[in-house]
């Protein structure tokens, strides 16, 4: 490279010599034709001077130098100085709950947990969420815990929080969450699993009731009845027994059973199993009475017959349409006993003078001390029990064999 092109060499840089536009030392320069005499007149080169051979060319405007500074570099054209970059003010980092779960564990019914919580967002209480199979229950702090200021002196002392939930027996999973407020995100814990215990025992809904049904008092006099219970349990019953006066278990779906009983009072008990060993049991004292129709207010023309095949050996019978008997007692349930004959007809039942059945007694067979008339209340009272024959054509005869009532 020659010396007119060395940009280095202050007569090049300034005036670099050459032909036309393309230089070698300034090749994007326009270069302009000077006038005659010196190409920068004596005496006129200044900060403001502009070359008349440039005049009709390119203009750059001229900045003005500042002066050397101790960085060697020759000092810099002002304004074109590094602008100072602004430092971004601190984001503060996101504040989550801060605080423990101490202890899931079961207890009779239920699930008991405990810890604390809090959040440096808020001076309120805590919100904490525990969820047990999927169901929410939310609760808030404000247990006192004197051992959490002793580490963290600005959260105070009622962060605490204590509380049982009440669930079925069974193996459960617990989890807990802290609610966030403000800045940061809510903290889960690991759930955890735990056995709760049923310690509760079915419970029944009542003594078990007696009730009288249709069928036939057997020779040794044992009376046909209905037992019905009503029991309920936390988490199921496993099985129902009575206890007294007779010996049985039953299925936990059995709500009723039909026995025969003796004449008489009897206490009866029954007991309902859990799973889990919980036992209830229930009791009452009921009477079976045999009423035989010399009790019986009768109208119109009975007539007795006498066989060991009746009740207490003796019947009443009338062939007299309208002729009718009644018993009044205190009791929760009432039967009509009667026999079942071919010639016999038809006797309409009134409980309370409401007529409730019309009762047909003719059988191909002789049929003897049968219970063909029931009704019950769930409460004991007083009421009345009337029959009256129809007087059927053909067949009026009726033959009534007593009452039995269940106090």
């Amino acid at each position: 490279m020659g010396l007119a092109a060395d940009p280095s060499w202050r007569d090049g840089f300034l005036w670099p010599k050459g032909d036309g536009a393309g230089t070698a030392a300034w090749p994007s320069v326009q270069v302009g034709t000077p006038p005659t005499g010196d190409f920068v007149p004596a005496g006129t080169a200044g900060v403001g001077y502009t070359s008349p051979g440039y005049a009709d060319d390119i203009v750059l405007p001229v900045l003005p130098a500042v002066p050397d500074d101790d960085t060697g570099d020759g000092g810099r054209p002002v304004g074109l100085e590094p602008m100072p970059v602004p430092t971004p003010a601190p984001v503060p980092a996101p504040i989550s709950p801060v605080g423990n779960v101490d202890g899931v564990v079961p207890v009779a019914g239920g699930v008991r947990v405990r810890g604390w919580a809090a959040d440096r967002d808020t001076t309120a209480p805590l919100s904490v969420d525990i969820t047990i199979d999927g169901a929410t229950r939310r609760v808030t702090t404000g247990v006192p815990r004197a051992d959490v200021p002793r580490v963290f002196p600005d959260l105070g002392a009622q962060t605490g929080f204590d509380t049982v939930i009440p669930v079925a027996p069974g193996r459960r999973t617990v989890c807990v969450t802290f609610v966030n407020v403000g800045s940061g995100a809510d903290r889960s814990f690991d759930c955890r699993t735990v056995t709760v215990d049923d310690v509760t025992a079915p419970t029944f809904a009542g003594d078990p009731a007696l009730e009288l049904r249709e069928g036939v008092i057997s020779s040794t006099g044992l009376v046909p009845v209905t037992a019905r219970w009503s029991v309920a349990d936390d988490v199921a019953v496993r099985e129902v027994r009575l206890t007294s006066p007779i010996q049985a278990a039953y299925s936990s779906a059995t709500l009723a059973v039909n026995i025969e009983v003796p004449v008489g009072t009897s206490t009866w008990s029954a007991a309902a199993d859990d799973h889990s060993g919980n036992t209830g049991a229930a009791s009452s004292a009921r009477t079976v009475t045999l009423v035989p129709d010399s009790q019986a207010t009768r109208v119109n023309y009975w007539w007795g017959t006498h066989s060991p095949v009746h009740t207490d050996g003796t019947a009443r019978r009338t062939n007299r349409a309208g002729a009718s008997m009644a018993y009044t007692f205190a009791g929760r349930s009432v039967a009509w006993v009667a026999s079942k004959e071919a010639n016999h007809g038809r006797a309409h039942v009134y409980v309370d003078g409401v007529r409730q059945a019309t009762i047909d007694l003719q059988s191909s067979t002789k049929r003897h001390r049968e219970i063909v008339f029931t009704h019950a209340w769930e409460e004991p009272g007083v009421h009345t029990i009337t029959v009256v024959v129809e007087g059927t054509s053909g067949r009026p005869t009726v033959t009534s064999d007593g009452f039995i009532t269940v106090d």
